[in-house]
């Protein structure tokens, strides 16, 4: 019972995020995101190209 209300649960959020994204965006950007997609952009880049850190307080912490 639990395996398939994971799956129900899991079809309706997919079904909502897609609805979603077809809606006609209502901000500048031009874009259509829901909560956490932007997340998951950044955790791939950071995975790549490592954590963006300021200049200014990364010396700071290498000073510590």
């Amino acid at each position: 019972m639990g395996f398939a209300m994971t799956q129900f649960s899991y079809g309706k959020m997919e079904a909502a995020q897609l609805e979603g994204k077809r809606s006609e965006p209502d901000g500048a950007d031009g874009a259509v995101r829901y909560p956490g997609e932007q997340i998951v952009h950044t955790r791939r880049e950071n995975l790549k190209n490592g954590i963006p850190v300021n200049r200014k307080v990364w010396e700071e912490i290498t000073l510590l």
